[in-house]
Formats: structure tokens, C-alpha cells, sequence
């Protein structure tokens, strides 16, 4: 990985960030190096005797600060920045909260910890910091199965719907704060795609019906792995092929992609069939979930483009967060056209 201290054996890897005082101790060296990172409550007890990291001489004026993370990467993006401008610059106790006992994405974690919780937050998160100040004081028990987890926050860094953080039970919270990001909804296809037919990426390649037939042949559907077992394997996944290793196990059903056993697959179905319907045949467009706001639908009937999405999760055929994901990746595996 490039980065100096980090040790791989097997193919696991341990974080040098945890042990060798930090990001920028690790990453740029110098002064840096004599102001290694401060404590928190994600490190073990001997982590400060055995250097990799410091008690805070400001522990007796500041709290640790703990930041919740939510079900999408920017949000862990910007708690781990959090995480290296508290623990590192200020040199006040930083750490996540995942919502889930057993979760962690701890930038400092020893071994990479990078959980992926879907975590829907009621916000009365801040409301638990604000009445008990610091977070370490909860006493929740270690056990997972015991399910009674008490979640607490400080910041959120990144909410999409305000109104849900002011209707909510989170009576603590602080005035809400523009980050000055600024949000915008755009179509993708891969490179390889674009490099194929550079027509595909602008209005004037897609709208009219004069390129549905190209759309048609050009985007064919996604495939979830059941369905591949199903309607496309001879055998029911049960001899591996270049495509699926195996059936898929239970919650693994209307997966798009999954690392080493289930590549993706793309097929034509009679909806991309402009022999037998050439008045309404159409390529696939991967839309949002219906909880999204997509300008998608709107924008393909008013441009008379050839496209539609077939998602199953609602009712206007969008796809669940991770199968947008995984959609990406078996396009990226396969080297099938997507958008």
C-alpha cells in the first residue's frame, strides 16, 4: 500500500496509521513525527505506553468527539478527516459511532476495521451526547446478540434531508451548518464504453427514435445472481462457471456482484427485442431507489430516449443502494455497457 510500517501477511495488513503515531506522522514525517496522535477510546490500554499514541494533555477541557457515520462512504470520508484534525492537529480524543456494538470504522483501527453498517440514524444520537456529555460513559455491554446497544454521537457530518434532524427526537442538536458542498445528479458510463461509441455520452446520441435500436442492442439488463441461477444456468449454479461459483446463499439473492463467486451477468430480454416490438424496445438506465430524488424519468420521456430501468426494489424500477454498486462493479468486471 505504500505506506511506511504497514505490515501484510496472507493478504491482511496492518494499519500503520494506529501504530506509527498517525496519518500525517506516517505520511509526511518531520515535526510531524514528535506530535503523534492522541488516544481515544478505540485503542487498546496499553496503546499510549507502548507509543503509539498519547493521553491528550487537554483531556481535563475537552471530551472526546465522536462522529456518526451513516450508510453511504462520504459520510466515513469525512469522519475519518475528523478523526485526523481532532486526534492529530488539535490533539482532542476522536472516534465513530457505526451504530452497532461490533462495528467499526476507526481510521486508527489495527487492522483496517471497515465495516459496512447500514445504519438508519433517528438522530437522538446528539440527543444522548448532549445530556451525557461524554460518550465513554455509556455502559453498554460488549455483547452483540444482546441487542441493546445505546448509540452516541457529537457531529453528523453529512445530512441530506434537514428536516428529518429538526422533526426529530434529537432535542440536544446545535444549529445546522452548510458544509458548502455542493450536490449535483449526473448519467455515467464507463470509459470503455464511451471510448466504444463517444455518441453515448451526450443528449444528442440518446434522445429520439432514431437511436433506439442502438440503445436496445447497446444496454442490455443486469442480472441478479438468483436469476442467473435460475433462468440463465443450466445447472442452477450447482458446477462453478465463469460466472458464478455457486448459488447464492440466503440474503444473497438480488446481488448484482460479489468478489470471487458472482461476477455480474448482462442479458437481452424481449424488452431490448426491436424485432418484436420496435416501436417501444429499449436499452436499461440503472436508476435510484424510489426514496431518491431521480430527475431520470422525467428527463427520458421528455428527451424520447430509449431507455428504461427494470429495477424490482420499487415501483418506478429502481435498485437498492447496493445494487447500484454492484451493478458498477460487474459492469467493470465483465466489460458490459451501463449507464
Amino acid at each position: 500500500m505504500g505506506v511506511k510500517g504497514a505490515k501484510c501477511i496472507d493478504g491482511s495488513c496492518t494499519n500503520p496509521f494506529h501504530h506509527n503515531g498517525g496519518c500525517l506522522a506516517s505520511m509526511l514525517g518531520g515535526d510531524w513525527e514528535s506530535k503523534i496522535r492522541v488516544c481515544s477510546s478505540g485503542d487498546s490500554p496499553d496503546a499510549a505506553a507502548n507509543g503509539y499514541c498519547r493521553v491528550s494533555a487537554l483531556e481535563e477541557f475537552y471530551t472526546e468527539v465522536r462522529t456518526l457515520v451513516l450508510g453511504w462512504e462520504t459520510t466515513y470520508f469525512q469522519a475519518w478527516i475528523f478523526q485526523i484534525l481532532l486526534s492529530e492537529v488539535l490533539q482532542v480524543p476522536s472516534s465513530i459511532e457505526t451504530g452497532y456494538v461490533d462495528k467499526s470504522v476507526d481510521f486508527y483501527g489495527i487492522n483496517y476495521p471497515l465495516d459496512y453498517p447500514t445504519y438508519d440514524a433517528t438522530y437522538a444520537e446528539l440527543n444522548v451526547s448532549s445530556n451525557i456529555l461524554d460518550c465513554r460513559l455509556l455502559d453498554n455491554d460488549p455483547n452483540p446478540e444482546n441487542n441493546d446497544y445505546e448509540a452516541c454521537a457529537h457531529v453528523v457530518p453529512e445530512v441530506w434531508e434537514a428536516a428529518t434532524l429538526v422533526d426529530s427526537k434529537a432535542e440536544g442538536t446545535g444549529p445546522l451548518r452548510e458544509l458548502g458542498m455542493l450536490s449535483t445528479q449526473k448519467w455515467f458510463v464507463p470509459k470503455f464504453t464511451a471510448l466504444r461509441d463517444p455518441s453515448l455520452t451526450t443528449v444528442y446520441g440518446l434522445a429520439g427514435d432514431e437511436h433506439r435500436e442502438k440503445l436496445a442492442r447497446t444496454f442490455k439488463r443486469p442480472t441478479t445472481w438468483k436469476q442467473y441461477c435460475d433462468e440463465v444456468s443450466t445447472n442452477g449454479c450447482t458446477i462453478p462457471d465463469e460466472t458464478a461459483s455457486r448459488p447464492p446463499q440466503e440474503g444473497e439473492e438480488s446481488s448484482m456482484f460479489s468478489s470471487g463467486v458472482y461476477t455480474g451477468h448482462f442479458r437481452y430480454t424481449e424488452a431490448n427485442n426491436c424485432t418484436a416490438i420496435p416501436d417501444s424496445c429499449t436499452g436499461h438506465f440503472t436508476d435510484y431507489p424510489c426514496g431518491w430524488n431521480s430527475q431520470a424519468p422525467n428527463q427520458i420521456y421528455h428527451n424520447k430516449m430509449a431507455l428504461k430501468s427494470d429495477g424490482t426494489s420499487d415501483l418506478r424500477g429502481g435498485y437498492s443502494y447496493s445494487q447500484l454498486i454492484g451493478i458498477w462493479r460487474a459492469a467493470n468486471a465483465t466489460k458490459e455497457d451501463v449507464m
